[in-house]
């Protein structure tokens, strides 16, 4: 067998250990790969994921940058990248990486979504907005993108459109309790203190554990469903 013949073999026998979620195996056969090839983009790549999955972002990171070096065009990469970074708390580099990813692949919602999130993290709500509606407009939107939206727009003070859109996910998904939350929020700078009230006691019905974050933010007036 060649030497390529067997490079490959063994990164599709790491990708099945992979794929079965047998991380320390997927290691070992990506390692084995490195050993003959060290400057093998596939290996460094998947052995960062592998790596990142254990709980070591600063090593993921430092395999996943080796990788993004040898093929700076893959856009896989520099998502895993980006969520590497991300993991390590190193926001403004995440939020390079997806960028860099959404050069490559201008359409990934993926991408889209965290660059919109890590804006809202990184208290740019603004330049937040219009991200999360490039993605929207790509694809029908999942409940945690308009979510993520509803966030944004709460956070860079339109709290209009924020109500409408937490209501408009609360009506679809009515066990969010998230969206729940944030409604009652934003409701009583709407001076909607009655809606407020009733936002805030279902989430209590459904999440009894988010007792301390409603009770801070319920409204000083209004009465709400008994």
């Amino acid at each position: 067998m060649s030497v390529l013949a067997s490079v490959t073999e063994t990164l599709h026998e790491g990708l099945t250990h992979h794929r079965e979620n047998r991380l320390d195996m997927a290691a070992r056969s990506y390692r084995r790969v490195l050993e003959t090839e060290p400057e093998n983009p596939d290996a460094l790549h998947l052995l960062g994921v592998v790596v990142l999955a254990q709980g070591d972002p600063e090593a993921a990171i430092e395999l996943i940058e080796e990788a993004a070096a040898l093929a700076p065009n893959r856009a896989t990469i520099l998502f895993h990248l980006g969520e590497a970074c991300r993991a390590a708390g190193r926001l403004t580099d995440s939020l390079a990486a997806f960028r860099t990813t959404l050069e490559i692949e201008p359409g990934d919602t993926a991408a889209l979504f965290h660059v919109g999130s890590l804006l809202t993290a990184l208290d740019r709500p603004d330049e937040a907005v219009p991200v999360f509606l490039k993605a929207i407009a790509l694809s029908p939107p999942s409940p945690a993108l308009k979510l993520a939206l509803a966030v944004a727009l709460k956070d860079s003070g339109d709290l209009a459109e924020a109500g409408r859109l937490y209501q408009s996910i609360v009506d679809a998904v009515p066990n969010l309790a998230d969206a729940e939350a944030d409604l009652g929020i934003v409701l009583p700078e709407n001076h909607k203190m009655e809606d407020a009230l009733d936002a805030y006691h279902t989430v209590l019905t459904r999440q009894p554990d988010l007792f301390r974050e409603a009770l801070q933010n319920i409204p000083a007036s209004g009465t709400g469903k008994p």
